[in-house]
């Protein structure tokens, strides 16, 4: 049992993102299926679409949906493929600067308060800075 379905890998971090500039933005699956993209919302502090985690081994993911960069946008993918959980170990969140950033394409996360895209890094783009507020769900 634990080949097929092996233990999750630690969290760094479990919650919502919620970004520096536009205070009541948190990042937002918006119900993105496979292949779909990921974007931003109004904070509902209720977890679904908000709930996100960061593991040690920097994979980004919300239940079964691993976030990967294709080019400037973030996008989903299946965390298991051919029936074993393969992470996708791009992410990096920098606790100095506050951003997500992909270590694949060296750019981070940034939101216009609308949609979500990747940027070249700047560590004063407040745009850029997430702060992380973890969310435990009973």
């Amino acid at each position: 049992m634990a080949e097929k379905y092996p233990l999750p890998t630690a969290n760094l971090v479990w919650g919502e993102m919620r970004n520096d500039q536009h205070h009541d933005i948190c990042a937002d699956t918006l119900g993105s299926g496979f292949g779909g993209t990921i974007g931003a919302s109004g904070c509902h502090g209720q977890g679904g679409n908000q709930l996100f985690r960061l593991n040690v081994e920097g994979e980004w993911s919300s239940d079964e949906h691993c976030f990967v960069s294709h080019g400037d946008s973030v996008g989903t993918q299946h965390c298991v493929q051919m029936g074993r959980w393969i992470p996708k170990g791009e992410w990096k969140y920098e606790n100095q600067t506050r951003q997500m950033r992909s270590m694949k394409v060296s750019k981070c996360l940034v939101t216009d308060g609308k949609r979500l895209s990747l940027e070249s890094c700047q560590n004063n783009n407040q745009a850029q800075q997430w702060k992380w507020k973890e969310i435990y769900v009973v």
